[in-house]
């Protein structure tokens, strides 16, 4: 990753990016409704996403360590979910009962990727194809899913 903070890559990479919407909402929720950190939750009430999302680029100095940390752990946490990533390709496996079944996916979000599931936990990156190598798409009894944007 190119920067310290994931919030950071990820806002830059929300411009213009086909989840700038969805990366603005996740923001809003973030920042307005759990945000409880000194100074921001006095300071920042009437800010907009998008000016969240421009403080962020800018590094803003108020934009403390603490709130960094707070919104990388936020990003993580919820990577794997609707509000944040979407789902780029999974593989999932039933080979010989439970202790050999499982399902990996990989899942972007403003172009950054993380891999997630039985077997493997990798990133966040934005290399996809390293993480679209570690899913074994080629075996017959696998359920395969890949999305367009997998290619």
């Amino acid at each position: 990753m190119k920067e310290d903070y994931l919030v950071h890559q990820i806002a830059k990479n929300s411009l213009n990016h086909r989840h700038e919407s969805r990366f603005l909402q996740w923001l809003e929720s973030v920042a307005k409704d759990d945000l409880n950190i000194e100074p921001i939750d006095a300071t920042c009430n009437d800010w907009e996403p998008v000016e969240w999302r421009d403080r962020i680029i800018k590094r803003d100095a108020i934009l403390t360590s603490d709130v960094l940390d707070y919104f990388d752990n936020e990003l993580l946490d919820n990577f794997t979910t609707e509000d944040c990533g979407e789902l780029i390709a999974s593989v999932g496996y039933d080979h010989y009962g439970p202790a050999h079944s499982g399902w990996n996916a990989v899942y972007e979000f403003c172009g950054v990727y993380v891999l997630s599931g039985s077997d493997f936990d990798d990133g966040p990156t934005e290399e996809l194809d390293v993480l679209l190598d570690q899913l074994d798409f080629d075996n017959p009894e696998h359920e395969v899913f890949r999305s367009k944007y997998a290619d």
